[in-house]
């Protein structure tokens, strides 16, 4: 199981929820498809072209992308570490709420990325550890999110 990143590992600057949000789908698209464009971004977010490019300006200027109009979008080393942690949150949370509270998949997503921008590291690790002395509990690999 990965660890939270420490406090001091982190980006000095916060992060709102919705940024992590777009660094989130930055990633997946990415992952998906090789490369992440604006139009991709609001589409699998469901927001408008002007608001990507808002929030895209933000993260740049913030560091944790590349951002260069007409061309894919690049996540710098923070950017890429912001999006990893949030997914592999969300991903244990969609499992515990799926596997342990027996919510439907759906729902199970939904409560997931609501919660995974609001717990904050300590919490995170110690949900974890008493998940991980479950009876039953699969770890989930280093790195899977």
């Amino acid at each position: 199981m990965k660890t939270p990143l420490p406090a001091s590992a982190r980006s000095s600057a916060p992060v709102s929820e919705s940024l992590e949000d777009y660094l989130e789908a930055i990633r997946a698209l990415i992952e998906s498809h090789g490369h992440a464009h604006t139009r991709d971004i609001a589409g699998r977010l469901g927001v408008t072209m002007p608001s990507v490019t808002r929030a895209l300006q933000l993260l740049a200027k913030q560091g944790h992308i590349v951002y260069r109009k007409n061309y894919p979008i690049l996540l710098t080393a923070s950017g890429e570490e912001i999006a990893e942690e949030v997914q592999r949150r969300h991903s244990f949370l969609e499992g515990f709420f799926r596997d342990h509270l027996g919510l439907e998949e759906d729902k199970a997503s939904r409560m997931a990325c609501k919660i995974e921008h609001i717990v904050d590291f300590d919490t995170m690790a110690r949900w974890e550890a008493l998940v991980a002395r479950l009876p039953g509990t699969t770890p989930v690999p280093d790195g899977e999110a």
